[in-house]
């Protein structure tokens, strides 16, 4: 044990204990942190320390059950249950769609790219939107599009964030990426995220068009060579061939992985479909989705759920919103804040406001989505641990808010169903001792 064994442990103020499964989670909402007990005993030692029992003492009075001491204190100790968290912002996203223009017609974009449009961002005023984040906290830029190499000045782009130290992500078609190109543009790219969307040559072309699976499948070989350049494929189906075809694009990923191994390469499936230029969404057929995404997951890479709840909850990490409140400039220079900008609202033009307005009106709409502005979730013992989920899907009215008005004792609803919970106390349970730190 690594304290003073005369020394006594004081909880936070605010536990909260949940029961479920036959354990007890005794949860501290503020610092978004819990330690989990598994019988009656580690309960009772659990009474005596918030009583100021010393360890000392406990091992006198539950010398028959050492195991479970050893259990709780390394439970406190290596969760830092009692340490009182600070959680700060770590810095904002920025996410530039550099332009409207696009070599394809995907059934479901929901940017309804092809053509550019009308008066698009020049490449100066992209340099200067880069300086004046960079200078204001931003940590990382986002480049997506349309397809991204058909702005002109691309690669200069991509020079001049990196120069700037900002993390670099690319959201690309893969279409249209030669050799000479990659070679180009993978020193300034930490990562690519390419599109394919069928789990062959004909489904991907489908939806994607004609000749687009190969030539995507080229770019991944390409980049992923360079193990500077963290790779990732993005895989959306429509509901139908989801439906047909859940073994094929099981196998699919798994291929995916086989080839280029996980220490440098993800695949990623869309949960859910939102409206797009073939397409309208229905809120039955995504919650059909997202469960069938869950299952190929799980065959893909197992234990993924429980994987990637560990990984983001690492070193007692914080959630009070989902990603909104991220700055998103269209290529026209509208501004918004979630990427997702044809349904949330368009706070104005980066053209004709100062950009510390800008700055000030995210911060704002960052501050609104926190769980403390929403019911039922304010009241939730595990509400920085959840983050309340997508503000878009389960709090439309928060995304559409006047920035300019007194916004400070605004409370909006969301749903929220006894499952979903569950599901959460279920991963804390399984997750605890995977988050020792």
């Amino acid at each position: 044990m690594k304290r003073d064994i005369d020394s006594e442990i004081f909880f936070p103020n605010d536990i909260t204990p949940i029961s479920y499964g036959g354990f007890l989670l005794l949860v501290s909402p503020s610092n978004a942190n819990w330690i989990v007990l598994k019988n009656q005993i580690q309960v009772d030692i659990i009474k005596k320390l918030i009583l100021h029992h010393s360890k000392k003492k406990l091992i006198e009075e539950f010398h028959q059950h050492i195991a479970d001491v050893e259990y709780i204190i390394n439970e406190i100790e290596k969760r830092h249950f009692c340490e009182k968290m600070i959680h700060t912002e770590e810095g904002f996203t920025l996410r530039i769609y550099l332009t409207n223009s696009c070599n394809l017609r995907c059934k479901h974009c929901f940017m309804y790219a092809g053509a550019p449009l009308e008066n698009e961002l020049k490449y100066e005023e992209i340099i200067e939107i880069l300086n004046q984040s960079k200078q204001h906290g931003c940590i990382k830029v986002i480049f997506t599009g349309g397809e991204v190499v058909l702005k002109e000045g691309f690669i200069d782009i991509l020079q001049h964030a990196k120069k700037l130290g900002l993390y670099t992500q690319v959201l690309t078609n893969g279409v249209l990426w030669n050799s000479d190109l990659v070679e180009e543009a993978e020193k300034y790219i930490d990562e690519i995220q390419v599109s394919i969307d069928g789990f062959d040559d004909v489904t991907n072309s489908a939806i994607r068009g004609s000749g687009t699976y190969y030539k995507a499948m080229e770019t991944i070989d390409r980049f992923v060579k360079h193990k500077n350049v963290f790779v990732s494929v993005i895989t959306t189906p429509l509901y139908e061939m989801l439906e047909i075809y859940k073994d094929k694009y099981i196998e699919f990923g798994k291929k995916m992985v086989q080839k280029y191994g996980s220490d440098n390469f993800l695949v990623i499936f869309a949960n859910e479909l939102i409206d797009g230029r073939n397409l309208k969404a229905e809120k039955n057929k995504n919650r059909n989705m997202s469960k069938t995404i869950s299952d190929i997951y799980e065959e893909i890479y197992p234990n993924s759920q429980l994987t990637t709840f560990v990984m983001n909850h690492k070193f007692n990490r914080s959630y009070r919103s989902c990603g909104y409140g991220s700055l998103t400039i269209n290529s026209n220079g509208d501004f918004y804040f979630c990427g997702r900008i044809h349904d949330v609202r368009c706070y104005g033009n980066i053209r004709k406001m100062d950009f510390c307005k800008v700055l000030e009106l995210r911060k704002k709409a960052r501050e609104l989505s926190y769980v403390d502005n929403i019911t039922p979730c304010k009241n939730c013992a595990v509400r920085n641990i959840c983050g309340g989920g997508c503000r878009v899907a389960n709090v439309p009215e928060m995304i559409s808010a006047d920035l300019n008005k007194n916004t400070k004792d605004e409370i909006f609803e969301r749903e929220c169903s006894n499952e979903y919970k569950e599901n959460i106390y279920k991963l804390m349970i399984e997750s605890s001792e995977f988050l020792y730190w």
